[in-house]
């Protein structure tokens, strides 16, 4: 088996969120972040979400429904972390006769467009014809985005967020009904909690949010929104002409309303990677960072450098992890040591000059070889070895000694990385090396592409995909 197949694609769901229903619920690895339409015990229809770490979450919300509020977290809604930088959104209908008349689908998904641009600065316009921001679309099974849909129950719809295209899906198998009084599943507010996941909302843990990971029956011919979305929808777009006041706005910085993080698949490479103490894989790209949590990569990221390390400066050259758990940051001529628990070592930034003796400033990459334990640090077509004594005879040498089996080695080394089990990789570009284990060369039958095996990144797209990797194989 080679190695594309080993990258089970686990379903995508911090790229975009399913709703589905209720047929049988596993009880192993295949509950993933997916939304189930069951039936509550008291016999309503709700939407539960079923992810790893929530499953207790959501008995006690079963289990729990007339409990006090009193203990709820004030903020309680998630944003993705992706926005619109636009505030006049266009958005198109297709296929919508698979279901319902198309009249009548237009009318329910103006009314479902119209919770969200009541409270907020947006507008939504309606485009029939070519291409337009948010495109809706009814279809059945494969249709042309990789998740295709299963028929008839469970998986009922999917959003992407903002970043991926913000595109809203309905499984034109299932029997809709455009609203709550139908023999069928309620179009109406199916479609307002996609909405909100094409505006760039995740699931809150606010119970009785639009946001939540199930809905209730409404009451009344409208469903509003509560103030844990609105709260959610104006730390992305501000305030709406019905909200009062401009307070909150204003303390946001200006990059957190409306810039949108980098997609490591739009023009890949990374520009440091380190395996923490703990074993959890960080990427670093620009001013955010990617984590590989134990077994799979976390599309809950990207998230900030500086709001994870506070102190640390993005656009790093270089990360490396000491086998004390101690982190180095490398930016330009400066270094901050870090601790296992992420807390800058006071007295840092420091000169490289100063606390690292011979070591060259402005490096490209780094990592702790475990096989000599030995700190190696590359720069343009050079790398050096670096220990507790200094630097060693014989250093710099040529990056091309590492690759003497290639015609055209690669002439520089963006990022460098060890594994816990002692495997070391190289990065260059959209390409990464593995070392042979005793040997400071590159193994044969590589170079191979580290977007398509490290990130999973889709052929001619942008859209990274989650993976399962119940082993790591690169």
């Amino acid at each position: 088996m080679n190695e594309p197949q080993q990258h089970q694609q686990l379903q995508h769901q911090h790229r975009h969120q399913h709703l589905s229903l209720k047929n049988d619920i596993p009880l192993s690895d295949e509950i993933y972040d997916s939304s189930r339409l069951i039936s509550s015990p008291d016999g309503r229809k709700r939407i539960y979400c079923f992810k790893h770490e929530n499953i207790n979450h959501t008995i006690e919300i079963i289990n729990s429904r007339s409990s006090s509020s009193k203990n709820r977290r004030k903020k309680r809604y998630v944003i993705e972390g992706s926005y619109w930088s636009v505030k006049k959104i266009s958005y198109n209908i297709r296929k919508a006769a698979l279901v319902l008349p198309e009249r009548v689908v237009k009318r329910v998904l103006r009314k479902a467009f119209d919770v969200w641009e009541t409270q907020s600065p947006l507008k939504f316009v309606y485009k029939p014809r070519g291409k337009a921001d948010i495109e809706i679309l009814f279809a059945k099974g494969v249709h042309g985005d990789g998740e295709p849909f299963d028929g008839k129950g469970r998986i009922l719809a999917h959003a992407f967020f903002p970043r991926y295209g913000g595109d809203v899906h309905f499984d034109a198998a299932e029997n809709w009904s455009p609203n709550k009084y139908g023999h069928g599943l309620d179009l109406y507010a199916v479609a307002v909690h996609e909405i909100g996941h094409a505006l760039g909302l995740k699931h809150s843990q606010e119970s009785a949010a639009i946001m939540a990971p199930f809905y209730q029956s409404y009451t009344g011919e409208k469903l509003h929104l509560h103030q844990d979305d609105i709260q959610a929808l104006k730390r992305l777009y501000g305030h709406g002409e019905s909200l009062e006041s401009n307070e909150g706005l204003k303390n946001l910085p200006w990059n957190e309303q409306w810039h949108t993080p980098p997609n490591i698949c739009e023009s890949f490479h990374i520009d440091a990677i380190t395996t923490l103490s703990n074993g959890t894989i960080i990427a670093f790209y620009g001013d955010y960072f990617y984590q590989y949590d134990k077994n799979f990569f976390d599309f809950n990221f990207p998230q900030r450098i500086d709001e994870h390390w506070i102190g640390v400066e993005g656009d790093l050259d270089a990360v490396i992890t000491d086998s004390d758990g101690d982190s180095y940051f490398f930016k330009s001529d400066r270094y901050w040591l870090v601790n296992s628990k992420g807390n800058v070592y006071p007295g840092y930034p420091r000169r490289i000059a100063t606390g690292l003796i011979d070591m060259p400033k402005n490096i490209e990459a780094g990592f702790v070889w475990r096989y000599d334990d030995n700190a190696y640090f590359f720069k343009n077509d050079k790398f050096w070895r670096y220990s507790t004594s200094g630097m060693p005879e014989g250093f710099p040498k040529k990056i091309s000694s590492i690759f003497p089996h290639l015609r055209r080695p690669p002439n520089k080394i963006d990022a460098a990385l060890t594994l816990p089990n002692g495997d070391a990789f190289l990065f260059s570009g959209d390409h990464y090396y593995k070392l042979l284990p005793n040997k400071f060369i590159a193994s044969p039958g590589y170079p191979r592409r580290t977007s398509n095996f490290w990130f999973n990144c889709r052929k001619n797209s942008y859209r990274p995909k989650m993976i399962e990797n119940k082993r790591l194989i690169f």
